[in-house]
């Protein structure tokens, strides 16, 4: 179903996560995952990231399950379709990163913050993330336990009327903790 890894090294803060159901798979494109730390072991979100995110103002591609001559589509050429898909999620929220400027930014940041998503071999989609630990600003990662919790969020239809109006992730993850080591 959800299977995750978290590990760090000197430098940096690794997250995989393999994700195998295809519903769960269409929450995370059109919604992202989010990770949050919390340094201090409180299970609060101190720090968070969300990706996969499109860029704003770009535009969904289409996906409607039919082809333009009216036939179904086949396995295959959805699967295309979902790869096309993944090229336009570039974006990365950040949250409680007060060294990063812009709360929004890239796949292609100067931060150093990488992030990558695609789907394996057996069609399972799998996230990948890599943050530098000097952005936790934490004295001695060997001391204090971190709280980690994965999200899948969930995009919520904007209310009537309201033009403009951001979308907001509801969702569901799970809680990890353990010790951070060098």
């Amino acid at each position: 179903y959800i299977n995750y890894t978290l590990s760090n090294d000197r430098e940096n803060l690794y997250a995989v996560i393999r994700i195998t159901d295809r519903l769960e798979q269409a929450r995370v494109l059109n919604a992202g995952i989010t990770l949050s730390i919390d340094t201090k072991g409180k299970k609060k979100e101190t720090f968070g990231m969300t990706f996969p995110l499109r860029y704003p103002g770009n535009p969904i591609p289409a996906f409607t399950g039919h082809k333009d001559d009216g036939g179904d589509i086949i396995k295959e050429e959805r699967d295309e379709l979902m790869r096309e898909r993944i090229t336009t999620l570039r974006s990365i929220k950040m949250t409680g990163f007060k060294d990063i400027e812009n709360e929004m930014i890239t796949t292609s940041n100067t931060y150093g913050i990488k992030a990558a998503i695609d789907y394996d071999a057996n069609g399972n989609l799998v996230y990948e993330a890599a943050i530098p630990l000097k952005f936790f600003h934490a004295d001695d990662i060997t001391k204090n336990e971190w709280a980690f919790n994965f999200k899948i969020n969930s995009m919520q239809k904007p209310e009537r009327g309201a033009e403009g109006s951001d979308m907001q992730g509801g969702g569901r993850g799970g809680m990890g903790g353990g010790g951070m080591g060098g």
